[in-house]
This record gives C-alpha cells, sequence and structure tokens, in this order.
C-alpha cells in the first residue's frame, strides 16, 4: 500500500517536472496604435513578427517582417508576467491634452485578454506595466524600421521615371 503511494507520488511529481508553464507564455500578441498613422504588429509565439504603418494617403503603406530571437520572447514573456498581475482587460477613455491612442489583444492557451486605450501617456495609477510593454513591442518595430537599408539605388527605377515622370504631391 505504502509502495504504492509512493509510485503515485513519483509519477505525479515527475508529471508535474515535464509539464511547461503555459500561464506566461502567448500564441500571439496584437497591437495597433493611431497617431497620425497606423502602426500595427503582430507577434507570434515562434518569433514571426509582422510590422504595418499605414499613413492617411493610401499610397505610403509600409510592411516588415522578422523573426525575433529567443533574448526578445523571453524579454516578452517576462513583461507578460507583470502585465498579467494587473486588470487591463477593458476600455480605458481618460481626459488628457495628448497621449496614445492603442488596441491590445494577447492570446495565449488559457486566456485572452483585450483592451482598448485612449488617455495620457503617464501618471495612470496602475498601468506603468502596460506603457512598459507597448514600448518594448514599439522599440522592435523601431529597431526594424531603422535598420532598413535605404542607401539601395535601383536604376531601373531611374530609368523609368523618363517614361513616366512622377505625378506631383500636392501635399
Amino acid at each position: 500500500m505504502i509502495l504504492s503511494l509512493l509510485k503515485i507520488v513519483a509519477f505525479l511529481a515527475l508529471c508535474g517536472c515535464t509539464i511547461p508553464n503555459d500561464t506566461n507564455s502567448f500564441e500571439s500578441i496584437d497591437y495597433s496604435s493611431y497617431w497620425g498613422y497606423y502602426h500595427s504588429i503582430k507577434i507570434l509565439n515562434n518569433g514571426k513578427t509582422y510590422f504595418y504603418y499605414g499613413y492617411d494617403h493610401p499610397t505610403r503603406k509600409l510592411y516588415f517582417s522578422l523573426t525575433l530571437d529567443q533574448t526578445q520572447l523571453d524579454s516578452i514573456n517576462n513583461l507578460l508576467k507583470t502585465l498579467y498581475t494587473i486588470k487591463i482587460d477593458s476600455t480605458y477613455f481618460l481626459m488628457r491634452d495628448s497621449g496614445r491612442d492603442f488596441g491590445l489583444i494577447i492570446k495565449s492557451k488559457n486566456r485572452r485578454l483585450a483592451t482598448l486605450y485612449s488617455g495620457p501617456y503617464s501618471g495612470v495609477t496602475g498601468l506603468s506595466p502596460l506603457f512598459k510593454f507597448v514600448d518594448y513591442i514599439i522599440g522592435l518595430s523601431h529597431k526594424i524600421e531603422s535598420s532598413a537599408d535605404s542607401s539601395f539605388v535601383f536604376e531601373s527605377k531611374q530609368k523609368l521615371f523618363l517614361l513616366h515622370p512622377p505625378t506631383p504631391d500636392l501635399n
């Protein structure tokens, strides 16, 4: 009887060691904001990340993608641990002179967090983990945008201008 009980306890202990704790991991993170242009970021749990910048002009849209490394994914998971401890699953519309407007959806196996925020970006009690998380993922998108090599010269584009001069910019 005691031997059987020890076997059950040992089995449960071994099972507990092999089952990963997914409460702080994510399946996807979806963030969008509007500050004179649309800025969207989608991060999948395998590190594949998509960025979109859409300006008010319909032809000015930029798309980027990259794969985050494990250090970046670990940083996201660590920030999520803090983010899961506060109540963000709601809509915030606060009076302000200037601030941020954004939406954030975090999906994991066991939960889905969604928030809409319009308000000041500082002085909001209890939401600093949310702002820290948003700053981190925005920082990732700025890194990819600033690392894009714009020194390429496309000779074919210059030749194409001989056939069709660019339309004048009316702005």
